[in-house]
């Protein structure tokens, strides 16, 4: 046992660290793009933005709709970004043009205003080192060819390609038929048109998709070195994600896994945790990493930096920042869940309840929980509900994407409804 945990641990270790140091390489590797083609791309998106706005929602009473072009232009911001340091120093550093008037922000020509510093101090170079910026070794190329049009339709046929392939690897395997609408409920709460438009909210759903698609094809759910597969989901979420709804990476092939793997109960909720904890790891610990690597190379204090953002994200009540009148944990859980209030996403819960009984009634079927299921798929649903307890500041000032994290509570309770639809005796015989 104690040989085993070393080994496992060994690899953990090893991986992060090589994981660290190659992403560290790729950001350098792209950081030697020349800019120029790159700016004139994000120049030519500004009048996207100009015409969308920043936050505006582009179906006024649907929360899933806001826009997050701010972040957007952020990104875009760090990939024109023309610096006179060192292109390694560049790549950890992260720096991009930000915006001091906040009138600007309702103004024609705001994307404009992040290529370069401004004489007047109406826009400065800040740096955003505390996060990898992971999808900047993606961005910076495509940006060579193309802007913001490009980028979204080069998000849609990935998205539509990859939702295809996870669609007919489950619809090959017998059990994950029973998957394929828990997924696509799921699906629609994260909303699969904000991932389009906003390359913030796409990060997370593609590499669901893919380590989904992966695991599937490659019989993963069966391994039994599976944690492993949920380590590196952990690695590429701390790497690409801008911290936006993290737990879909994991939480959907957990639940995927789970039904797929056709094991007892007690395996299922050991390899449920296990998973979670691998998750945890690789998101911590790659995470962390980057903190390090910069503070090594570039003699800054972005490990200090990063533990202050720590604090304000999960022990203070700093809301003031936007107007949100509370921060305790039933108000936070109410700023998500109220995301779905709104007629849609209420239309939606009836139909597929209603669907559901109709489905039941007419089939002679009844409702048993299968107990192989119930207590690991509980046990996902409830993780969003912990996130927000956790991270309550970040859950509830950014409550309009941090409600995607509930994709998970609401797969898991559909697949819970979905493998205890089973036949009657009667009918069986």
């Amino acid at each position: 046992m104690w040989k085993k945990l070393l080994k496992n641990t060994v690899f953990t270790a090893a991986a992060i660290v090589l994981s660290a140091v190659t992403g560290a390489c790729l950001l350098f590797a792209v950081y030697l793009i020349p800019e120029e083609r790159i700016r004139a791309n994000v120049d030519s998106s500004a009048p996207v933005y100009d015409s969308e706005g920043l936050t505006n929602l582009y179906i006024p009473w649907l929360m899933s709709t806001r826009m997050d072009n701010y972040t957007d232009s952020i990104m875009l911001s760090e990939a024109a970004y023309k610096g006179d340091r060192s292109a390694m120093s560049e790549a950890l550093t992260s720096n991009y043009v930000y915006v001091t008037d906040i009138n600007s922000y309702y103004e024609p020509g705001y994307l404009r205003k992040m290529l370069d510093p401004s004489p007047d101090n109406s826009s400065i170079t800040v740096s955003y080192a505390r996060y990898w910026h992971g999808y900047l070794i993606l961005l910076k190329p495509i940006l060579l060819v193309t802007g913001i049009w490009g980028i979204r339709m080069i998000n849609a046929v990935f998205q539509v390609v990859m939702l295809a392939l996870v669609m007919i690897g489950l619809y090959k395997n017998k059990d994950g038929r029973k998957l394929m609408i828990p997924l696509i409920l799921s699906v629609l709460l994260i909303n699969p048109v904000s991932t389009v438009l906003n390359m913030q909210f796409a990060c997370v759903y593609n590499l669901m998709l893919t380590g989904t698609f992966i695991m599937l094809k490659t019989g993963l759910y069966r391994s039994r070195h599976y944690w492993r597969f949920f380590l590196f989901m952990g690695i590429a979420v701390a790497y690409f994600d801008f911290l936006t709804y993290p737990l879909v990476s994991i939480g959907i092939p957990i639940i995927i896994m789970t039904v797929l793997g056709n094991e007892e109960s007690v395996v299922n909720i050991r390899k449920t945790i296990f998973s979670f904890m691998s998750w945890g790891i690789g998101y911590v610990f790659m995470w962390a990493s980057k903190w390090v690597i910069c503070d090594i190379v570039t003699g800054s204090s972005i490990v200090k930096d990063a533990f202050g953002q720590i604090l304000v994200r999960t022990v203070t009540n700093a809301y003031e920042e936007t107007g949100i009148e509370s921060g305790n944990v039933i108000n936070v859980i109410g700023y998500n869940l109220n995301c779905l209030a709104d007629p849609l996403s209420l239309a939606v819960i009836f139909i597929a309840i209603a669907g559901f009984v109709i489905y039941l009634l007419f089939t002679h079927r009844k409702f048993k929980a299968d107990d192989r299921f119930v207590i690991p798929l509980l046990l996902t649903a409830i993780v969003p509900f912990v996130w927000y307890m956790v991270l309550s500041n970040h859950s509830a000032i950014h409550f309009w994407m941090t409600y995607r994290n509930l994709a998970l509570t609401s797969m898991a309770f559909a697949t819970v409804c979905a493998t205890a639809a089973v036949k009657k005796k009667s009918q069986a015989r």
